[in-house]
């Protein structure tokens, strides 16, 4: 009997309380930081710049290359009680 009476609040209205969640206007994003918009109109005023961002630097390429990582757990000690 419980669950009837709850679905019964849970489905009121739903059609409408649909339409007003989808109707409501999308927030807008948050402004850019002063320093920020600077340097997004340099990059758009100059599209080279972004070329040397993506180029592939091959000097760093074979320095990471080298690089190696090995982990080991500490052993683990057995405690008596």
């Amino acid at each position: 009997m419980g669950s009837r009476v709850s679905r019964a609040f849970r489905n009121f209205n739903l059609e409408n309380r649909a339409h007003k969640e989808i109707s409501k206007s999308k927030p807008s994003a948050a402004p850019h930081h002063p320093l920020t918009k600077g340097i997004i109109q340099q990059i758009k005023e100059n599209p080279e710049a972004t070329e040397s961002i993506n180029k592939k630097n091959e000097h760093l390429l074979s320095l990471l290359k080298t690089v190696y990582v090995e982990s080991k757990d500490p052993p683990q000690q057995v405690r008596t009680v």
